[in-house]
Parts: structure tokens; C-alpha cells; sequence
């Protein structure tokens, strides 16, 4: 944003020079990005890089509040308000049918505007900053929104349809010409302005061609606003239409500033007009946002954060400096009233910053941190299951929490042996007597339940709770942590994939994952026979028992009425805790490129793919940097009994860019070793 320094000059006396108030204010957080002298009108503009929580920079005001704070000098606002009568018996119609999108809306009627040209000064400081003067009622309005930061919009009243506002949701293909000549097609997300026939302004954004003030006008609606912010910057974007307007309302504007805006253009406007015969009261709409928010800041906190002691004098004098209220509490507690242009101020920290923004950074003494040895607590147990419940939501499932206690009846349908298990006395359930030997009764459970509600589309869902064992000579049955979880239905629609239903792969991917997190290597997945299970695969690592995964069988399915496959897994945290790893090893990026090789191979169907990808694998550790199974094919040319899986093969290695040639050697040897090893042949 382009600042005129002369203009700033209005409301701070600052004898200093462009440069070292460009200093200053980069300082204090406000950079300046660039200094532009404009010798024509004896200006000089600074150059701003405002952030998007601070819209109160997006002013002269603003920024001149911020110089006079940070110089320690007076601040002074420019006049609000007419002396000019108001007609209090006359005042614009004015109706807001959307709250939500615009919760407060001024407006004022001028009548018997005669107007030409504006005075020098305003032409001056528009054309400084990069704007072209119009005519006084258009300058005016463009003049309060880069002095004041609040957009305005002055309509022509007269071409207004039954002379009212309407502040609305467009209606779905409605039309508006907007004053750039672009004809924009809207939608029902879209607020607009409008009269009793027509849309006149879309929002925040645009006004209409159609409304729009001309040499001929003579009586003036006035508009100021608040605007939804998340509102007027998707209908901005929708439409590829930035204004300066736009800018402002979507990073939200002053909810104060909507009045004193108005009252600033009505008293220039009366100031340099040829004639204003009457100005009516103004139409005030909905209900100002703001909300007074009060912080209770201890001026100690400024001392631990900061590393400097700053007197609490000082801090109340720069915080008032700042436009905020102060009052002193008892115990070096302060009350700090956040005034309507900083809404970013929400917290004691944040006023921390602005004390050392006022400060100075530079006055801050750099200081070596102090570091304590921390001794590390927690139980390994417990960092297996803090990252179980990190991976599962960030892979889509959600936790639920279910009784201990299941039913008789539901395992002995499931054929379970009951013999030995854990039975206890309840009196409030009789039905619920056992405690659960395994997690999956349960989760079927909650399957059950969702399908019966209808959310059955895509249910993914985990629990981490103990599972008990048979009871052991009187004493206490052996309990054990375990992690189970379920996926069932339809996976939902992604722009990159089709819906689909789930498979047992799904399961096995998230299985992956969780170990991958614990840093759990050499895993080995095994067919397994289980009664909950059509197919079921156990996981295991060196020799260490991780859990198991599947898919329901029919008979189980039935039994919970669901009408889709189902599929369980279980980790036991005991194994999961023994073979995880949290620490971890990084290697330098790779130098030199890799090369990538196919191949195709017809085993019998008892060879499985992690025996191929072994022999792979270690035939060349070197250079053999990673291999994945590409495909795997059964059908027209593939003997029964038999399939074909292609590997994928990635080569490289870390002293030097191999050639060709010496990858297709090493390729070709392993070729004949895939094919003597697995009795197989190559799929040409």
C-alpha cells in the first residue's frame, strides 16, 4: 500500500525524515518496503507491506496511530461530523434479509447535491497514491477509505427503484453490470445490495453501473457497512473482481469506524460541494459487531517472556499509546480494553508483543537461553499408544469407547469356547457377564449400530482398551492392552479415485502405517485360520507376535445384520512396545540418479510376494534401493494354478551414476536367479 507522507502529516507533527520514519515503523513491524519521492507534488510515499491481522495499517489513520506510537508523539483524528442540520424527519428505507453476511448497514441521504470537481488537496493526495480524481462525490468517498480504512458507496437515490435498500442474497443467475463494465453472473452464496426490482452493488466488492453517481446527480444515498469478511472475499474471488473495497472488507474493517467513516465524508463533502439543501437523518440497520473485550494482562508477563524487565508505567504509556485502554489493578494486574481496530488482540501474550514492538526489539539484549537437562518420563506402552491415537484419526477413523463387559450369548453364536473365559457377577445387566476376550464383538457392535442409523456409507472406526484372559487360580485375569479397529462400507468418493468398496488391503495398509510410525521393520504377514474370519492374516516381527487382521466371515456378518464386508484388525501393544523404535536414523539425499527396471514373472500361487521381493532385495544391496509389487495378473494366458507379478525395480547408487550397462547386467543376473529360485519363468 502506497502512504503520502504529507497526508500523514494531518494528524502526527513528525519532523523526522522519510527515511528515518521508514526506519521506525520497519522496526516496530510495519515494513517499508520503499521510498518514492513525487517531486510534481512535493510528496514523498512510502511504500507498506501490510499483514493480513493487521487491517488498521490499511489507512493513514492507522498507520499514523502506529508512527505516533512508536515516536512518542501526539495522534490526532480528522474531523467526523457535519455542523450541517440533519432533517430528522427523513431518513432512508433500509432492510437487511441476511445478518449473517452483513450485520450492519448505514445509510444517509444527500438531497440538492450540486458538485463539481474536488478541491486541490484531495485531487493531489489521490493522484499521489496511484488513484484518478473523478468527481467530489466518488473522490470523497475513495478519500475516508485510504484515510480512514473504511470502504464507503455513494449511490445516485434517484435511480434507485421505490428509493430502498435491500440488502440481500442474489438470487441464483441474477445479473449486474458492475461499474468496470464487466456483466457478472451471480450466485445464491453472493450478498448484494439492491432496490425494490434490481441488485445496484454486489457486496463489498462493486458497485452497479447502473447507480452509479454521475455529473447529473443531485441526490446522494450514502453507504457505509460491515460486511462479512469470509463473504465478501469468496465473492471477490469467485468473480476475479479485487477492489480496494474488497481488500478491506475481507480482512474486516473498523466495526466503529462504519459510523465515523460516514460522518467524515458527509462533513467533506458538505465542506467542498457547491450546495447541499438537506440531509436527512441516518438509517441505522442490524447490529454494530463490535463487542467490547477487556484482557487481563499481568505486567510481570512482559519480564518472562521478553527477558527484559520493562517498568509498568512504561508499559501502561505504550499500550495507551496504542489507542488501548489501560486501567491498574491491584498486583501488578492490568486491564486492558482492545479498542475496535485490533481485533487480533485476543490474548495477555499478544500485548507482550506490542509492549516490545513500542519498546524497541533493538533495546531488547540478546541473551544466551538457558538450558536444563529434562529427564525423559513416560512409559514406552504409553508412547505406542499416543502414536496409535495420532495415526488412526489422521487415516480417517474415529475413536469410540465401549463396555468391558459383552454378552454370553453373542460368542457362543459366534461359537467362541466360553471355558476360558472371565465371568463376573453384574446385578444391573444380567446379559452382560464376560469380560471380553477380544475387541471385536464390540466393534461390530458399533458397525451394527451406525448401519441401523444410516451411516453405513463409510465407517471407520478404532478403540484402544484391555482384553481379558481365563481366570488363573483365584487371582486376577491376565489383562492386555490392545488396539482394534474396523473398516466397513463404501470408501467415499475422492476426485482421484472411484468409490469403491473395502478390501483387506485397506486393513493391511493401516497396519503398515502404525508400524512404520513405531519404526517396527522386517514385518511378515502370514495366512491364518480364525473363526471371526473368511481371511485372515497374522502380523508378526522377528518372532514377535504385532496382531492380526481380516475379513468378517458371512456367518458373523449375518449375525449383525450387516449388509456389507467388514473388516477387523487387533494390535497388541505388548508386541507393538517390544519392537518399537523411537529413534531415528537419517541419511543424506541421494546424489546421483536412479534407474528403473520391470519384471515379470509366472510362479505357482503358493509363492508369495514377499519371498520374491527378499531374493530381490538382497541379491544386490548396493545398488537394489527399493522394489514394489507393480502388478499382479490371473486370467487368459496364465496356467492354472498359477499368476503373474510384476516388480518394479529401483537401482541406484551413492558413488557414482550407473550406466546401463551396468544395470542391465545386475538385472539380468537377478532375472535367473528369480527364475531358478521360485521354479518360475518370464511373462513376455
Amino acid at each position: 500500500m502506497k502512504v503520502s507522507l504529507n497526508w500523514l502529516k494531518d494528524y502526527v507533527t513528525v519532523k523526522k525524515s522519510p527515511e528515518e520514519i521508514a526506519s521506525v515503523l520497519t522496526s516496530g513491524g510495519l515494513e517499508v518496503k520503499g521510498l518514492e519521492s513525487v517531486p510534481s507534488l512535493g510528496d514523498t510515499l512510502l511504500e507498506v507491506e501490510i499483514t493480513s491481522n493487521r487491517p488498521d495499517w490499511l489507512s493513514h489513520v492507522g498507520v499514523a496511530r502506529e508512527v505516533a506510537a512508536l515516536l512518542g508523539i501526539p495522534f490526532k483524528l480528522p474531523s467526523c461530523g457535519s455542523k450541517q442540520l440533519r432533517d430528522r424527519k427523513t431518513a432512508p428505507s433500509v432492510q437487511i434479509r441476511d445478518t449473517g453476511k452483513c450485520p450492519y448497514y448505514t445509510g444517509c441521504v444527500l438531497e440538492g447535491v450540486e458538485f463539481g470537481e474536488s478541491p486541490e488537496i484531495i485531487r493531489k493526495r489521490l493522484e499521489a497514491v496511484g488513484l484518478r480524481p473523478i468527481n467530489l462525490i466518488v473522490d470523497v468517498t475513495n478519500y475516508v477509505l485510504l484515510e480512514m480504512g473504511q470502504p464507503l458507496h455513494a449511490f445516485d437515490y434517484d435511480l434507485l427503484e421505490g428509493r430502498k435498500i435491500i440488502v440481500r442474497r442474489a438470487a441464483g443467475g441474477e445479473k449486474i453490470t458492475a461499474i468496470n463494465g464487466d456483466e457478472i453472473v451471480m450466485t445464491a452464496e453472493d450478498l448484494v445490495i439492491a432496490d425494490e426490482k434490481k441488485s445496484v452493488a454486489i457486496a463489498g466488492v462493486m458497485g452497479g453501473k447502473h447507480s452509479e453517481v454521475s455529473s447529473s446527480t443531485r441526490n446522494i444515498l450514502l453507504e457505509s457497512a460491515y460486511f462479512n469478511p469470509a463473504s465478501v472475499r469468496r465473492s471477490s474471488k469467485r468473480f476475479n473482481l479485487a477492489s480496494d473495497s474488497s481488500y478491506r472488507f475481507e480482512r474486516g474493517v473498523d466495526p466503529v469506524g462504519v459510523d465515523l467513516a460516514r460522518e467524515r465524508a458527509i462533513d467533506l463533502i458538505c465542506r467542498y460541494a457547491k450546495r447541499v439543501e438537506k440531509i436527512s437523518a441516518v438509517t441505522q440497520c442490524g447490529k454494530n459487531p463490535f463487542r467490547k473485550r477487556v484482557i487481563r494482562f499481568p505486567a510481570e508477563l512482559s519480564a518472562g517472556i521478553l527477558g527484559v524487565r520493562i517498568p509498568e508505567a512504561k508499559i501502561c504509556g505504550s499500550l495507551k499509546a496504542l489507542g488501548l485502554g489501560v486501567k491498574r489493578g491491584g498486583k501488578g494486574i492490568l486491564s486492558v480494553s482492545v479498542p475496535s481496530f485490533r481485533a487480533d488482540l485476543e490474548r495477555p501474550v499478544d500485548l507482550v508483543e506490542e509492549v516490545a514492538r513500542i519498546h524497541g526489539y533493538d533495546r531488547i539484549p540478546e541473551t544466551m537461553p538457558e538450558i536444563r537437562p529434562v529427564a525423559w518420563e513416560g512409559k514406552p506402552l504409553r508412547r505406542v499408544e499416543t502414536l496409535l491415537r495420532d495415526v488412526f484419526p489422521g487415516a480417517g477413523f474415529n475413536e469410540t469407547v465401549t463396555f468391558s463387559l459383552i454378552s454370553e450369548k453373542i460368542l457362543e453364536k459366534l461359537g467362541m469356547d466360553l471355558t476360558r473365559m472371565t465371568r463376573v457377577v453384574n446385578p444391573q445387566n444380567k446379559e452382560l457377564t464376560l469380560l471380553r476376550p477380544t475387541l471385536f464383538p464390540s466393534l461390530l457392535e458399533v458397525l451394527k449400530g451406525n448401519v441401523y442409523k444410516g451411516s453405513g456409507a463409510d465407517l471407520k472406526i478404532f478403540e484402544i482398551a484391555n482384553v481379558f484372559g481365563g481366570e488363573t487360580s483365584g487371582e486376577l485375569p491376565p489383562e492386555e492392552m490392545t488396539c482394534g479397529f474396523a473398516l466397513a462400507g463404501l470408501r467415499k468418493n475422492h476426485w482421484l479415485e472411484k468409490a469403491r468398496n473395502y478390501t483387506l488391503f485397506d486393513a493391511k495398509g493401516v497396519v503398515e502405517e502404525v508400524l512404520a510410525g513405531l519404526g517396527i521393520g522386517e514385518v511378515l504377514f502370514q495366512n491364518a485360520e480364525n473363526d471371526f474370519f473368511e481371511e485372515c492374516l497374522t502380523v508378526s516381527s522377528r518372532g514377535e507376535s504385532l496382531g492380526l487382521i481380516g475379513r468378517v466371515s458371512k456367518t458373523v456378518r449375518d449375525y449383525y445384520d450387516l449388509p456389507f464386508d467388514a473388516f477387523l484388525g487387533a494390535l497388541f501393544l505388548k508386541g507393538l512396545t517390544a519392537q518399537a523404535s523411537f529413534e531415528r536414523s537419517f541419511r543424506a539425499l541421494p546424489k546421483f540418479p536412479a534407474a528403473r527396471r520391470d519384471i515379470s514373472i509366472v510362479v505357482k500361487e503358493t509363492v508369495h510376494a514377499k519371498e520374491i521381493m527378499d531374493l530381490i532385495a538382497a541379491h544386490h544391496p548396493a545398488w537394489i534401493r527399493q522394489v514394489e509389487v507393480a502388478d499382479v495378473y490371473r486370467g487368459e494366458k496364465i496356467p492354472k494354478g498359477s499368476k503373474s507379478m510384476m516388480f518394479s525395480i529401483e537401482y541406484r547408487s551413492d558413488d557414482h551414476t550407473l550406466t546401463a550397462d551396468e544395470v542391465s547386467k545386475v538385472h539380468e543376473q537377478l532375472i535367473e536367479l528369480l527364475k531358478n529360485r521360485t521354479e518360475g519363468s518370464l511373462r513376455s
